[in-house]
C-alpha cells in the first residue's frame, strides 16, 4: 500500500496533523504515541470513513478517508468520538 502523502497542516485551526494508525501496535508504536507522534486507532478501524490523520492542536479536528481515498476534513461535535480504542 502506498504511503498517504501527510497533510501539512489543519485548515481550522492552523497545527500539525499526525497520523492515526490501526492495527495492533507494538512497543515502538506505543513509544511513538507518548511521544506524541501517532494516535494509536485500535485495532481495526470502524466501517465506511477512517480517521487517518488527528490535529495535534484540537482533538475534535480530524482527516478521514473514504473507500476510495479521498480525505475529508471533518470536526467532530460529539466527545464519544474523541475515543479511538
Amino acid at each position: 500500500m502506498p504511503k498517504k502523502a501527510k497533510p501539512k497542516t489543519c485548515p481550522t485551526c492552523g497545527a500539525e496533523f499526525i497520523p492515526v494508525i490501526y492495527g495492533m501496535p507494538g512497543s515502538e508504536l506505543f513509544e511513538a504515541e507518548e511521544r506524541g507522534e501517532v494516535v494509536l486507532g485500535g485495532c481495526v478501524p470502524d466501517f465506511g470513513p477512517t480517521v487517518t490523520w488527528y490535529c495535534k492542536g484540537n482533538p475534535r479536528h480530524r482527516i478521514e478517508e473514504d473507500r476510495r481515498g479521498r480525505l475529508t476534513v471533518v470536526e467532530s461535535q460529539d466527545d464519544d468520538d474523541l475515543d479511538f480504542g
